[in-house]
């Protein structure tokens, strides 16, 4: 963070006299890189030139107190901007002349800077190097909000609305478990008008609906969706809000998801009315959304927010090493389960190298190799790994949630050493592995170019002749 920005957060901390227990500042970057100016949209936070936001807002953030108007920024989204910094946040904008990055250092703006990175209704599509930017920022421990718009919002005649732009950013199937429905024929589920859409979950741990740090928003406000799409879930992805006529706590007709993807977290809302505002630096038409007296939309999308910047990855992964402690690596068919041992934290580029029951010194001398010191060598005494034939691995962090895998499975007799050629396809994909004879194990080297996923399963492998098998093992990378 440079000193401008810190600055700027600590006139924030100065000015702020409550915050939710616990909260600590935290970096929210708002996209308007990517058309988030064209037709009547003004989806910025500030303008000081019509269609052109600038990095910093102006007047400057420290000056906002809890009186200030949202008026104190000209642009679409300056009721949610000013909101945020109310509530402890410190805001940015990526200009269209920034760079969505995710590991580069020589980008002052580089989402390893920030918490949280909001979309709001981008008109022009990711290129594939910013997708893989902004799913490994959310995969090492970044929050994500996606705000899209009803199906069929094309407001620059590209062919491409804000729906199948997020469709193409998840993935098919969604990495996610978000998709988007982008059929503007469908007036059910595609582009639709529901206002109040209180039709919330009965889940009472929902952070968004039940337990949010700005507190709970009623279901006879709800929110205030004009024009707006759904969502369908899968996986990991949980629904909190859906359209007043849809099943709730079901997986079509949603309006408000939320997911975790590695160490982070996603939400994702139908349409960006819930977080416009009635001012814009360009004469467009815009109307009250996020601070409209009508509904909740504003404490709904501040605790989305609220728990995208406090999921246990921290955020934004730009620390240069992962603490692992407490993770756990799960065995299929032997049916055992390893847990990390605390202080475990692995540097980047780094190897984890888990042996059944040999001291690191006879590893050594039985691979052949010297491990060098990004690596680190842990022993389990005979309990783990225990490799006779058709194991596959997963592994979770410390919540449970799953960070890799499961991978293929080892034959059926076992005798085999499996490599992970390339972590950025998925661990089941038997094309991702290298399959040999336990001779050609490479404990603590010889990982595969990566795309900046975190720890992954990169090594396992069986240990041929009589009572070898103590030198068994299973190796981790972190692939940053």
């Amino acid at each position: 963070m440079n000193l401008r920005m810190s600055l700027v957060a600590l006139g924030v901390l100065l000015s702020l006299a409550s915050r939710p227990a616990g909260a600590q500042l935290k970096t929210v970057l708002f996209d308007a890189k990517h058309a988030q100016t064209v037709g009547n949209a003004d989806w910025t936070l500030d303008e000081d030139s019509c269609g052109t936001a600038q990095r910093f807002p102006t007047p400057a953030q420290s000056g906002i107190t809890s009186s200030t108007a949202e008026t104190y920024w000209n642009g679409g989204f300056s009721a949610m901007g000013v909101d945020l910094v109310k509530k402890g946040f410190a805001v940015e904008s990526l200009p269209p002349s920034g760079q969505l990055t995710y590991g580069n250092g020589t980008n002052a703006q580089d989402l390893a800077n920030y918490n949280v990175l909001v979309l709001p209704e981008p008109n022009v599509r990711y290129t594939a190097a910013e997708i893989t930017a902004v799913r490994s920022f959310v995969q090492n421990g970044g929050g994500l909000f996606l705000i899209s718009d009803h199906a069929g919002a094309d407001r620059n005649s590209d062919g491409w609305d804000a729906a199948e732009i997020f469709n193409e950013l998840v993935g098919s199937p969604s990495v996610f478990g978000i998709t988007f429905n982008a059929n503007s024929a469908d007036t059910v589920l595609g582009w639709f008008d529901d206002h109040p859409n209180g039709n919330f979950t009965i889940d009472t741990t929902s952070p968004i609906i039940f337990t949010g740090a700005f507190g709970n928003p009623s279901s006879t406000r709800g929110l205030g969706l004009f024009g707006s799409t759904t969502m369908t879930l899968s996986g990991s992805a949980k629904g909190h809000i859906w359209r007043t006529t849809s099943t709730h706590d079901t997986s079509t007709g949603v309006t408000f998801a939320t997911s975790t993807y590695g160490t982070g977290r996603v939400a994702a809302v139908g349409d960006s009315s819930t977080a416009e505002d009635a001012t814009n630096g360009c004469g467009h038409t815009t109307y009250l959304g996020y601070n409209d007296p009508a509904y909740d939309n504003g404490k709904i999308l501040a605790n989305a927010v609220y728990w995208l910047a406090n999921g246990t990855g921290g955020g934004g992964g730009g620390g240069t090493s992962t603490d692992i402690s407490g993770w756990t690596i799960t065995q299929a068919n032997a049916s055992v389960v390893y847990t990390i041992p605390a202080g475990t934290v692995i540097p980047a580029n780094g190897y984890l190298v888990v042996g059944r029951d040999a001291t690191k010194t006879a590893f050594q001398t039985f691979w052949g190799v010297t491990l060098g010191s990004n690596v680190v060598y842990l022993t389990t005494a005979g309990a783990f790994p225990q490799i006779n034939g058709s194991e596959n691995y997963t592994l979770k962090n410390a919540s449970g949630t799953i960070i890799d895998g499961p991978t293929i499975s080892t034959s059926s007799s076992a005798n085999q050493s499996l490599r992970r050629n390339d972590p950025c396809l998925a661990a089941g994909t038997t094309s991702s592995w290298t399959i040999g004879l336990t001779t050609t194990g490479n404990p603590g080297s010889g990982a595969g170019t990566g795309c900046a996923k975190g720890m992954v399963i990169n090594e396992f492998s069986d240990a041929a002749g009589t009572n070898n098998f103590v030198y068994e093992f299973i190796e981790l990378h972190n692939d940053k």
